[in-house]
């Protein structure tokens, strides 16, 4: 299935947006979020973590292609989304980055 990808670099803590497609509200399982790690998050299971409209909340796994599917929650109306990515290792070691402010344009469903 084509997917919207957002593709962010993670270089320590810092997220950095690389290519930013416009995502349209509404949408479900059609965008996603691809990650390039640097090697100071090898070993940790990444969950990334989303907010829209400071009442939404939602958390997705990274998979091992570092990627993961936006939920729709956080999609289904134009404004803005946040996210962020966190890690734990198996010693219990928390890792956490800084938090992206990302664009939801109208969608043609907002219309209906």
């Amino acid at each position: 299935m084509p997917q919207t990808i957002i593709s962010v670099k993670c270089t320590d803590q810092v997220l950095t947006p690389m290519d930013t497609p416009i995502i349209a509200a509404g949408g479900v399982n059609e965008n996603k979020i691809a990650f390039d790690f640097c090697s100071k998050w090898d070993g940790f299971t990444k969950k990334a973590v989303f907010r829209y409209n400071k009442t939404v909340t939602a958390e997705a796994d990274v998979g091992a292609d570092n990627s993961c599917i936006v939920p729709p929650e956080v999609t289904a109306q134009a404004g803005y989304m946040f996210f962020g990515v966190y890690g734990i290792n198996e010693a219990g070691v928390k890792r956490t980055s800084t938090v992206i402010k990302y664009k939801i344009e109208k969608g043609a469903v907002n219309l209906l």
